[in-house]
């Protein structure tokens, strides 16, 4: 049962990499992960696959960060910008382009 477990997860963070990668929402769920209760101590030869899963999770996460980060500073950058627009009728219609 473990087993299918990190399986699980292995898949989850795979779509969540390859989101991160392809700059796309991996997932609308944002309800945090509660672990199921009862199960006991991991069986030791899951750990390796466990502790990697774990750094993936954590790498991913740090991506997630630098992007939100990243896309904060170009969002201030285009607010930034003042509007060039005037909210009057265009005067002339662009026919050939």
């Amino acid at each position: 049962m473990p087993d299918s477990r990190l399986a699980a997860w292995d898949a989850a963070l795979a779509e969540l990499e390859r989101s991160v990668i392809a700059a796309e929402a991996a997932d609308d769920d944002t309800s945090p992960w509660t672990p199921p209760a009862g199960l006991g101590p991991l069986p030791g030869e899951y750990r390796d696959r466990a502790l990697r899963l774990a750094a993936r999770q954590a790498a991913a996460i740090g991506e997630l960060r630098e992007a939100r980060v990243t896309v904060s500073r170009h969002l201030a950058a285009v607010q930034a910008v003042p509007g060039g627009r005037s909210h009057a009728p265009s005067a002339y219609l662009d026919v050939t382009g």
